[in-house]
């Protein structure tokens, strides 16, 4: 059977119903629409390490031996990396620790110390059986296991590299929802935290 391949624009449409207009500006860029000339979409590809477990799991778009995006995605990794989906959407958020000294007689405060709290992170994507044009059962079940494995990950990607992130937590909030008028398509999200790796706390 003839496997019926997914272009770049069902995947963009894909995002669209999943998470609305917005999404689309941003899936344009990381799928490597036309409208952005000459982009390089590799900047959105993460990749997790589990510390413990050593699975990996690679979102981006894979690639054709010329170089030209390729979907369905081409399984060339070892068995041990888990090719799921697109690029998901990623937003970071951070906070400090701060200690403050009121003054008396005063509306001034005085910082007494303040650190960095950990980033916060809200992953939102797309599985697509891009093969069968199915129930993508086969990668929800991976998205849930990279969730449940115990232990950190190593985080791999130009946005972790730019933030000082080095490895994360998948803590809470991992949710699944169908995308309307797609069978093929589920939406994921799911919240993580930065961590500091062992050998940077001792040190």
């Amino acid at each position: 059977m003839r496997v019926k391949k997914l272009s770049v624009n069902e995947v963009y449409w894909r995002f669209n119903q999943a998470f609305g207009l917005n999404a689309m500006k941003v899936a344009a860029r990381f799928l490597d629409l036309p409208t952005y000339d000459k982009s390089d979409p590799s900047f959105a590809e993460m990749i997790f390490e589990n510390q413990v477990t050593g699975d990996i799991y690679s979102f981006g778009i894979d690639a054709l031996e010329n170089g030209t995006p390729a979907l369905p995605f081409v399984k060339k990794k070892p068995q041990s990396r888990r090719f799921l989906a697109p690029p998901p959407l990623v937003s970071f958020s951070r906070d400090k620790h701060v200690v403050r000294t009121d003054i008396d007689r005063s509306n001034h405060v005085v910082i007494e110390n303040f650190g960095n709290k950990p980033y916060l992170i809200k992953m939102q994507g797309i599985l697509i059986d891009v093969e069968e044009h199915h129930y993508p059962g086969e990668l929800l079940r991976e998205a849930h296991r990279m969730f449940e494995n115990p232990g950190t990950y190593k985080a791999i990607g130009d946005i972790f590299n730019d933030l000082g992130i080095h490895e994360v937590f998948f803590e809470s909030g991992f949710e699944i929802d169908f995308v309307e008028g797609y069978v093929d398509t589920v939406k994921f999200s799911v919240n993580a935290i930065s961590v500091e790796p062992a050998e940077f706390i001792v040190s």
